[in-house]
């Protein structure tokens, strides 16, 4: 049996106190911002701090958040607008230093 929904949302990291996930098995509990992993056995999380475990040390671990894609491809979404601006500011800096050549030329 799955941990209840309503359940889950109520639960949080008893370190820090954000959010827990469960993650793809189902057989622990996650929280992103301290990186522990809280076992849950026989349908009971097991929300000690000294019980948890890093979840670093677990490469196969994935996350298991509804909002993990989306944060993924709106990341994606910001280095596309920063290499856009970066572009438009090399190409104003150019045009800047043809027209500063060009006025100079024209004066002297």
């Amino acid at each position: 049996m799955a941990i209840d929904k309503e359940l889950l949302d109520i639960l949080a990291c008893p370190k820090c106190k954000s959010p827990v996930v469960l993650n793809r098995a189902g057989d622990a509990l996650l929280c992103q911002s301290c990186r522990l992993l809280y076992e849950i056995e026989d349908d009971i999380p097991i929300m000690l701090i000294d019980e948890a475990k890093p979840f670093d040390d677990v490469p196969s671990l994935r996350l298991e958040t509804k909002g993990s894609k989306g944060r993924r491809k709106t990341a994606k979404k910001a280095s596309k607008k920063k290499s856009a601006k970066k572009t438009a500011r090399k190409t104003a800096k150019k045009a800047a230093g043809k027209a500063r050549k060009t006025g100079a030329r024209s004066r002297g």
